[in-house]
């Protein structure tokens, strides 16, 4: 299916067709799945500790709230939140979605989602759905709170990245280095920035 195909989902199963699209596109016949196999084998280890599968709901706050949903293929971390200001690193750039944004889709890089400035998660990458009705859908392959990253893991893998860069023998060797790299420079600024330094 194209993209043509969320606009036939309802308010409810949009959702699980965004998950399933991820997951599908994720799992096929992808030139780039070793690629993205990698990405998610990095993110799953600088990880402290296992990751939560359970869902969080939230209290609404004062003033105009949108409602977040934060998906992976394999769990929902955030179902319907109440959220003032989301903060998505998105492919050109970090930017804010608040109530009332216009409507868009961005790819979502490797980096630091924010929800309110208070809650922060990594993600490894996907896409940032934004709605007229004031729903934000972040489908990612991987999220995890980042005080479950380890700093020193991350900044060991950043010099491992790097040196398997310089010793690359071909295109695809250099073109996971890469992609090794960029994660491991995004979780660490993921772990600067949102205080948790380990």
């Amino acid at each position: 299916g194209d993209h043509r195909d969320l606009h036939l989902c309802d308010r409810r199963q949009r959702q699980m067709c965004i998950r399933d699209r991820v997951s599908t596109q994720s799992t096929g016949p992808n030139p780039f799945s070793s690629a993205l196999t990698m990405l998610r084998s990095i993110a799953r280890t600088t990880l402290r500790s296992a990751p939560s599968s359970i869902a969080r709901r939230s209290m609404a706050t004062e003033g105009p709230q949108l409602k977040l949903n934060l998906t992976t293929p394999h769990s929902t971390i955030f179902l319907e939140k109440s959220a003032s200001l989301v903060t998505v690193p998105g492919s050109a750039g970090y930017f804010g979605i608040a109530a009332d944004h216009v409507p868009a889709v961005s790819e979502v890089k490797p980096g630091l989602v924010s929800i309110d400035e208070n809650e922060h998660y990594f993600v490894s990458g996907g896409f940032v759905f934004v709605h007229a009705d004031s729903t934000v859908d972040v489908s990612v392959l991987e999220a995890f709170p980042v005080d479950q990253l380890d700093a020193g893991r991350a900044r060991s893998n950043l010099d491992l990245y790097a040196k398997k860069l310089t010793e690359a023998r071909n295109d695809m060797e250099a073109a996971k280095a890469q992609i090794g790299l960029e994660v491991s420079e995004a979780m660490i600024y993921a772990i600067d920035t949102a205080g948790g330094k380990a």
